[in-house]
């Protein structure tokens, strides 16, 4: 890679500053380029909360990114990573267990490689490194919130034609009519406006561009339905506990139960922010072409986290989850589960709504999500302090009542002198106070 003599600057749609580097060995560029803030009047992302959580959700997505070079810790704890599961994935949506969803769409659309693609939340880069070797495209183009995971792909992407952005999809605008193709791991579901996102994206594409995705489009937050709990704990409480330690907590756990709202907003505020409504607000914009279940709405809940305590090689591990997969295709095939992951591939169409009117009810409900966010943690913040508070109280009650016992005791001592008094004579009490005397000297 080159360095960053010789620069010059072009304005793009005029809200991106974009910034050319010096040309690689083989006269290709491979730099990070950032956005200017601000294209909107409104952003909650520029309250002091909003600015705490873009960085937390920064953070995270560097901290992924990292971890996803390590492919034994992701066949160990992620549910679609592990061998078997990915070839099941891969039947669902080539009929080929070897065929993976990039081959498969690559197969599907691209007879020939086209001239530029985009890579929508690249993190280290390893989706457009593949597809420059699989022949795709001949030059690619990378997009992240996350500094350090832009760091990760750049200094992966060595000669490889690809250039890098940091912009935020909720916010930041796109070139018009530069792509030809648009490709997405899992970012939709962390975009909390998804309307400006989905319209950008849309912008972005020629004429007849298409968007290829893998998408999990289930419960948002993971909040997973009582039907998907109780079908899930049937199936966990089956299996012997040797399968159930979990890599992630570190924790054999009883069942698997739904995360409360305030833990998924401060773990992550962007994990599956609105999952369930992107294919809604993706139809305003795409065509859909091809739409493959993927599942995942049993199997990703059992098996995060403990994927790896499978041995692919036992006949026997291998039957067990035969049959959890069996169980999940039969649910969905039925109609009694839907999908949770989907593959699709949408072909950019005119537009439902206008970009205008989605990126205002986009910022609009990016707001009150943001608020709705801050307002939650504020709750359980309070929650916990009240708690806290609580439990002084209970301590200073617990002490009162240990002193009024003791003083209950003492009353009714003194209640059986005095009756013991009235009931003898003068040497009757006389003799009563010189045992007690006695005993006191003997304490």
């Amino acid at each position: 890679m080159g360095t960053h003599a010789g620069r010059k600057k072009r304005d793009v749609g005029a809200s991106l500053t974009i910034h050319y580097g010096a040309s690689g060995s083989e006269g290709f560029e491979v730099v990070i380029m950032e956005s200017r803030a601000g294209v909107f009047p409104l952003q909650p992302n520029k309250s002091s909360f909003g600015e705490a959580r873009n960085e937390k959700v920064s953070s995270g997505w560097g901290k992924w990114a990292e971890l996803r070079g390590d492919r034994e810790f992701m066949e160990q704890v992620a549910w679609a990573e592990y061998p078997l599961v990915r070839r099941y994935i891969n039947s669902k949506v080539s009929g080929d267990e070897e065929v993976d969803w990039l081959e498969w769409a690559a197969k599907t659309c691209f007879p020939k490689p086209v001239k530029l693609g985009l890579s929508l939340g690249c993190g280290s880069g390893y989706l457009e490194r593949r597809i420059l070797d699989m022949g795709i495209a001949r030059r690619m183009e990378g997009i992240d919130l996350s500094k350090e995971a832009l760091d990760l792909a750049q200094k992966a992407a060595q000669d490889k034609p690809i250039t890098y952005r940091r912009l935020d999809l909720n916010y930041d605008l796109l070139e018009p009519e530069r792509y030809d193709f648009a490709v997405s791991a899992a970012l939709l579901h962390h975009i909390t406006n998804l309307e400006h996102c989905l319209a950008q994206v849309h912008r972005s594409l020629k004429k007849r561009g298409l968007l290829i995705m893998y998408e999990f489009v289930g419960p948002d937050r993971f909040q997973w339905t009582d039907k998907q709990l109780e079908l899930i704990n049937r199936a966990y409480s089956l299996l012997p506990e040797r399968y159930t330690y979990n890599h992630l907590t570190g924790m054999v756990h009883s069942e698997i139960e739904r995360r409360p709202l305030h833990y998924m907003i401060e773990a992550d505020p962007s994990e599956a922010v609105r999952s369930s409504e992107i294919l809604e607000i993706l139809s305003w914009f795409f065509e859909i072409v091809e739409l493959r279940m993927v599942g995942g709405t049993l199997l990703h809940p059992l098996l995060e986290g403990i994927a790896g305590n499978f041995d692919e090689a036992s006949h026997v591990d291998r039957a067990l989850l035969g049959v959890l997969m069996d169980l999940e295709e039969v649910q969905i095939e039925e109609g009694c589960l839907p999908s949770d992951f989907v593959v699709l591939i949408g072909r950019r169409r005119k537009e439902k709504l206008s970009q205008e009117e989605a990126m205002r009810v986009g910022r609009e409900k990016a707001t009150i999500i943001t608020r709705q966010e801050e307002e939650i943690l504020g709750l359980n913040r309070r929650l916990a302090e009240a708690e806290v508070q609580n439990q002084k109280l209970r301590k200073i009650a617990d002490e009162h009542l240990a002193e009024l016992e003791k003083l209950r005791r003492e009353r009714l001592g003194l209640v059986e002198e005095n009756t013991v008094l009235k009931s003898k004579g003068l040497l009757g009490t006389l003799r009563f106070f010189w045992g007690k005397s006695r005993k006191s000297e003997g304490r």
